[in-house]
């Protein structure tokens, strides 16, 4: 960072043309067109830097801008009084300028660039992300309700299979008759049955 020592202290005023573009009208003549205009506070000309320049403008809410240019207060237009303040020496240029005319310079940005505003966006009530959420407990709480039953199933089954398969074999009692009667002995037994009706 470079410093300017004049003779005495001296405090100027610089005025901010902001947030405009230069452009020419109709008639050719350059102009500073949507533009918005505010005095810094006085300032000592021993310590005005690009540097602090820059910092102040950024802190009107700006990225930054195509060029920074100085006018000249004898200029009888833009178009020949703007000088372009980008070194050193444009600025000791300046300051000689604003010490001669009444302590008082005016600086324009062309085409600035605003630092882009960033929002958090709060979730909708009733948005798909809420649906998402909703369904995806239900799915959840089915799947496990299913997961529940089949097992239950399958140990059911498999609890009953292995008893059948397990239980030992048991003979019917001695006193059951497993071998199928004859014919014969089918129709023995009809008759006598028969007698018996008729004696009745």
């Amino acid at each position: 960072m470079v410093y300017f020592f004049f003779q005495m202290d001296e405090y100027i005023v610089i005025r901010y043309h902001h947030g405009g573009v230069l452009k020419r009208d109709d008639k050719g003549v350059l102009t500073y067109v949507n533009g918005k205009v505010d005095d810094l506070p006085e300032m000592d000309a021993d310590f005005v830097n690009l540097r602090d320049l820059d910092t102040l403008f950024k802190g009107y809410g700006y990225e930054k801008c195509d060029q920074m240019l100085w006018l000249m207060q004898n200029a009888m237009d833009l178009d020949s009084g703007l000088r372009p303040l980008n070194t050193d020496s444009d600025i000791v240029e300046m300051l000689k300028a604003a010490l001669s005319n009444g302590n008082f310079i005016k600086i324009y940005f062309d085409h600035c660039i605003s630092i882009p505003d960033i929002i958090a966006l709060a979730p909708v009530e009733g948005s798909d992300e809420d649906e998402d959420d909703s369904g995806g407990g239900i799915e959840d709480d089915s799947g496990d309700s299913d997961e529940d039953d089949s097992g239950d199933g399958d140990e059911f089954s498999t609890d009953s299979d292995d008893s059948v398969e397990n239980e030992p074999y048991k003979p019917p009692p001695p006193m059951y008759d497993t071998e199928t009667e004859s014919e014969e002995e089918c129709k023995g037994k009809g008759k006598a049955a028969g007698k018996r009706k008729q004696k009745k």
